[in-house]
């Protein structure tokens, strides 16, 4: 009997992967639709709804069915405007290239900068974008951007110099981000916003089938799963790996699950949204600048919202290594 992959991790777009993608026809023909008339789609829908895995599906069709060139962004690795920037250069290969004849001189010529301030590098890095990018327009899907702030800058600030290049984006974000990417003027950058519902419970019964089977999980455990479930894949995919995995009961899992999402009801919406990150990017701590970057909090600021995750026995902090003279508290969801 093959083992039941209920990780939880993002569908890749292989051959193993394809199978276990429960289909969303309809939000994927419209973005797709949209993509090939050259509009730009943003994706929204709360963590955990299976947009990582949709865009990955979404590249496959457009390689192999309609020959498009397609790049895949993991923009939450990035830390600022500048740095995602590089990393959608990097990743299109858009490295201009000078011919020796061509270099500036160096001798004996004085010249005038523009001053060194932000706009100017982020304009800067647009232009060095623009130069190296191929004839062949490119469509670029973007797996989230490291901040609320970066997406404002990116499609409010820079929409206009966005726009001139030959490329046409996909960009999936936190539907608690939706104000940033949609505020006047980012709101005229997008043909088409694309809302990414819970799965219906049929859908929500296929996604637990294809990877587990009716030996190790019955059908009456199946159906209480997925009315907890309220069709969030992820919370899906974490009840099935305790029943069929860990041999827990289905209705201890279905009490313990409902009485968790009663606390996280309480909780204020910062704190909501910090347990959100902690599930998606795994265990942190109040100094973590990649963090504190998203969320645009200070070390203060998310010392006082752990604190009040603890206080509902949402997270669990452990002791790690540090440089300083003090070990550093990692929190990390309790089960």
């Amino acid at each position: 009997m093959s083992i039941p992959d209920l990780s939880g991790r993002p569908l890749g777009d292989t051959k193993r992967d394809r199978a276990l993608f429960v289909d969303r026809a309809e939000p994927l023909e419209a973005i797709r639709a949209t993509l090939l008339h050259r509009g730009n789609v943003l994706v929204l829908g709360f963590r955990g709804a299976g947009k990582s895995s949709l865009l990955r599906q979404l590249r496959h069709s457009l390689e192999t069915t309609d020959k498009r060139a397609v790049v895949l962004v993991e923009g939450r690795v990035a830390r600022s405007t500048e740095e995602f920037l590089r990393l959608l250069r990097d990743r299109i290969e858009a490295w201009s290239r000078v011919r020796l004849d061509e270099e500036a001189p160096t001798t004996g010529q004085l010249g005038l900068w523009p001053p060194h301030t932000e706009t100017n590098t982020l304009l800067a890095e647009v232009a060095t974008l623009r130069a190296g990018l191929p004839e062949e327009e490119t469509i670029v899907l973007v797996d989230e951007l490291p901040s609320a702030d970066v997406a404002r800058t990116l499609f409010g600030r820079l929409r206009d110099e966005l726009w001139e290049l030959p490329l046409v984006w996909c960009v999936a974000a936190d539907e608690r981000d939706r104000a940033a990417y949609t505020a006047p003027p980012a709101d005229a950058f997008w043909r088409r916003i694309v809302e990414l519902q819970p799965l219906t419970p049929e859908e929500s019964a296929q996604l637990v089938r294809r990877r587990v089977s009716p030996e190790a999980l019955a059908d009456d455990a199946l159906d209480q799963i997925v009315a907890e479930a309220g069709g969030h894949p992820r919370r899906l995919l974490s009840m099935a790996h305790e029943v069929a995995v860990e041999g827990r009961d289905p209705s201890q899992v279905a009490r313990r699950s409902e009485e968790r999402e009663r606390r996280v009801a309480e909780l204020s919406e910062p704190a909501r949204r910090l347990l959100a990150e902690l599930e998606a990017n795994g265990p942190a701590s109040p100094s973590d600048q990649g963090l504190l970057q998203r969320l645009g909090w200070s070390r203060s600021r998310a010392s006082q919202v752990f604190g009040e995750l603890t206080e509902h026995d949402l997270v669990r902090a452990t002791s790690s290594p540090s440089a300083g003279t003090r070990p550093r508290r990692v929190f990390e969801p309790t089960p």
